[in-house]
């Protein structure tokens, strides 16, 4: 299947929110003033229609989904992914949950971006928000920047949390796991707790905070 929408941002948006069961949302910006959304690939469930793209826009937010006509949906294969070009003059918030699908963002600057899936992986690739929330249960979380300049909530179960820098930045990080390690390959300038359970650390004036939380994924941060 490939369903394609293509919608003009007239007046104040205020939030962008994809809802979708497919295998993989990848969010990139475009040099136009509209959002392009391609859903394309195959599935294999139970139902008799074929699964339609939908969007809506509700209270000054734009609403993508995949409409499965309210047929039960009892998968056995999903292939679908989803692309979604945001314009580059879009500054608003960015919220994306799937249920088993990989999210992946590459060079968007917004407000607020909010990832949820349950075992997919979520890949943001040099992105600026004020704030990032990104939750997954069993998903790794990959993050590529050239500093940590925002606030970042990152929740997982037995994902693990990759960051990647390009060089050193003034942050702040609390890593609360059960049974998770954080690795020792980044040098912090001030370490406050440092147990089993739980590390605060600092580097620079710590001017931003990172706060990871997993069960037993571990933390790996590292200048590449």
């Amino acid at each position: 299947m490939n369903r394609n929408a293509e919608l003009e941002l007239t007046g104040i948006i205020s939030g962008i929110n994809v809802e979708a069961d497919v295998s993989k949302v990848l969010i990139v910006k475009n040099d136009i003033d509209a959002v392009k959304i391609n859903l394309e690939g195959s599935i294999v469930y139970d139902g008799e229609l074929e699964p339609d793209l939908v969007t809506e826009n509700h209270d000054g937010a734009l609403w993508i989904s995949v409409d499965f006509h309210g047929e039960s949906r009892s998968i056995t294969e999903n292939n679908l992914v989803m692309r979604v070009e945001i314009p580059q003059e879009y500054k608003g918030d960015l919220d994306i949950e799937v249920i088993f699908g990989e999210i992946s963002a590459t060079e968007l600057h917004l407000n607020k971006i909010s990832m949820e899936t349950i075992s997919g992986d979520i890949l943001i690739d040099y992105c600026n928000a004020e704030k990032f929330k990104l939750n997954t249960i069993s998903g790794n979380v990959h993050l590529k920047m050239n500093s940590i300049d925002s606030y970042y909530e990152i929740k997982t179960i037995s994902g693990d949390v990759i960051v990647r820098l390009i060089e050193e930045s003034d942050f702040a990080i609390r890593f609360n796991s059960i049974s998770g390690k954080i690795s020792d390959k980044y040098s912090f300038d001030t370490v406050e707790v440092n147990n089993s359970h739980e590390f605060k650390a600092s580097s620079g004036n710590g001017d931003y905070n990172m706060d990871v939380k997993t069960i037993s994924g571990d933390l790996d941060i590292k200048i590449d």
